[in-house]
């Protein structure tokens, strides 16, 4: 009888994705365990992109499930922060001025859906986590790396207005090992 072969490798990436998606009270476990198999496999650089991965705050795990989600708000609300970055970018006032109003209730419309959707998955929305989404929300409104930190659902704390570009945002806007392989 033949052994079975090993199972088809897994990016990093996907590790990582998963590890994001999933429950944080759970976070630590899974990603310890998953360096373990790696360093057990003599995969040093992967047990040590791992090891560097954080546990997500509440609301940035609500941010994560949002984006992956593809919340329709959510969606609606990046496309608001690119026209606004865009309408700055060209000094085109009279755009910003049109879109700013947009803001407020599409701000509304997408803590909403999210609590709609926690709800739906089991999940009662935090006061403090939904607090933290709209920081979040109102950074990735107005800076564009801000916007892909929030649609790669892999962000480990909230993102600030104005933080953007310091140390601590870079760490969760490059929450992503490095790619190797890992099975699956």
């Amino acid at each position: 009888m033949d052994a079975a072969p090993d199972p088809a490798p897994v990016s990093a990436l996907a590790v990582a994705d998963a590890l994001y998606a999933g429950d944080p009270a759970e976070f630590v476990a899974g990603r310890d365990a998953l360096a373990k198999e790696a360093r057990s496999r003599k995969d040093r650089p992967l047990a040590v992109a791992l090891k560097a991965l954080r546990r997500p705050t509440v609301g940035a795990w609500y941010v994560n499930l949002a984006s992956r989600a593809r919340l329709t708000a959510l969606v609606e609300w990046q496309k608001l922060g690119r026209e606004l970055r865009l309408a700055q970018a060209a000094l085109d006032f009279n755009r910003v001025v049109a879109l700013s109003p947009l803001r407020a209730e599409l701000e509304r419309r997408v803590l909403a859906d999210l609590t709609a959707h926690l709800a739906a998955l089991g999940i009662e929305a935090s006061p403090a986590g939904l607090e933290e989404v709209r920081s979040t929300l109102r950074a990735a409104l107005t800076d564009a790396d801000a916007a892909a930190a929030v649609e790669s659902g892999r962000l480990d704390k909230p993102l600030e207005y104005g933080s953007v570009g310091f140390d601590g945002f870079a760490v969760a806007a490059d929450a992503t090992p490095e790619p190797h392989e890992v099975p699956a």
